[in-house]
Parts: C-alpha cells; sequence; structure tokens
C-alpha cells in the first residue's frame, strides 16, 4: 500500500498494468505520491489531509466498538487526530482501556502510538450538550456517535465532514464502503 501502491498503479509493474486513474484518499505520502504521479495517470480525488475522529460516547456505547473506531484513524499516523468525548468517566476509563489493548495487539502498533502521543485524548465533559460543543469546535473529518439516542443529538452537529450514528456504523464504513463525500 501507500506510495508504492501510487506508483505501481501509475507506472505498473511485472505483474500489475499502469492504470489510467487512481482515486482515493491516503495519508501525507500518499498524497505526495499522487502528485508526483499526476502527469502520468489521471488522478480523479483531492489530496487528502490528516485523518481525524471524534468519538462521542455513552455507558450505552460498547467499548470496545468506540476503541476500535479511534485506533483505526489513528493508525493513519501521527498527523491525525483521535478523540474520544464523552460525560461518563466509566466510559472514558473502559474505552481508554480497550484503546492500549487494541493498541498492544496491532501490526500498526508505532503509528498508532504516534498519533495517540500527540494527538489522542479522552475528554471528559459535564453533559452531551458539552460534549458536541467540543466535537463542533474540533470539527473532525469523521464524527462517530455512540450514544443510547446518537439522532437526538444530530441536530447539534454544526462542524464535521461525515456523521456516523451508532455502534453499527463505523466511521470506516463511511471511507471504505458507505462512500460518503467527506475528505476534507
Amino acid at each position: 500500500g501507500g506510495a508504492q501502491a501510487i506508483a505501481a498503479m501509475a507506472y505498473g509493474t511485472d505483474t500489475i498494468a499502469a492504470v489510467d486513474v487512481i482515486c482515493g484518499p491516503g495519508n501525507k505520502y500518499v498524497a505526495i505520491a499522487k502528485r508526483e504521479v499526476a502527469g502520468a495517470t489521471g488522478i480523479a480525488s483531492a489530496f487528502a489531509g490528516p485523518s481525524e475522529i471524534v468519538v462521542v460516547a455513552d455507558s450505552s456505547a460498547p467499548a470496545a466498538f468506540a476503541a476500535v473506531d479511534v485506533v483505526v484513524q489513528a493508525e493513519h499516523g501521527p498527523d491525525g487526530l483521535a478523540w474520544l468525548v464523552t460525560w461518563d468517566e466509566a466510559v472514558a476509563d473502559a474505552v481508554s482501556a480497550e484503546v492500549e489493548r487494541i493498541t498492544e495487539a496491532s501490526p500498526r502498533r508505532d503509528e498508532i502510538v504516534s498519533t495517540l502521543a500527540t494527538a489522542g485524548y479522552a475528554v471528559l465533559c459535564r453533559d452531551a450538550e458539552q460534549a458536541m460543543e467540543v466535537a463542533n469546535a474540533i470539527a473532525p473529518e469523521h464524527l462517530q456517535i455512540m450514544t443510547a439516542d446518537p439522532e437526538a443529538l444530530v441536530g447539534l452537529v454544526r462542524n464535521a465532514g461525515a456523521i456516523f450514528c451508532g455502534p453499527w456504523s463505523p466511521a470506516s464504513m463511511g471511507d471504505y464502503v458507505a462512500g460518503p463525500s467527506h475528505v476534507l
């Protein structure tokens, strides 16, 4: 993957034919590689910035699900951000413990640790409204609302690239399956 795959697709290899168009987001190395090969092949997408997620969660959210959503965005590298925002200290503790467990077992551990060290936070708010104020101030690429009634909070969203509601709509689905236009 990454920049090497962009070069392989643009110019071809012994086993891969050159493609006509390269599309989709990637990290800064992918963006630079796409810019470098733009004359050799079509580039059908913008040069994306770092990956960002804010997970707003309450006690109804499975801690492992919230943690996975944080980790899968953090693994993109240190330029992104991965935040958990909650008003329940037990949720913050449980999700943080799951993030540690998942990170330890991940083959991309170094990237995850690097992102979390510089831009990984668990924010404890006084209530759901303040949590949404925090999310709006961050204006993330991905906003995952994992609460008992996520639709009640959607009306409070002012700044987000894509909004994912509930434990069964992970942000990664928007990146790879559902296809909302949220690349910022």
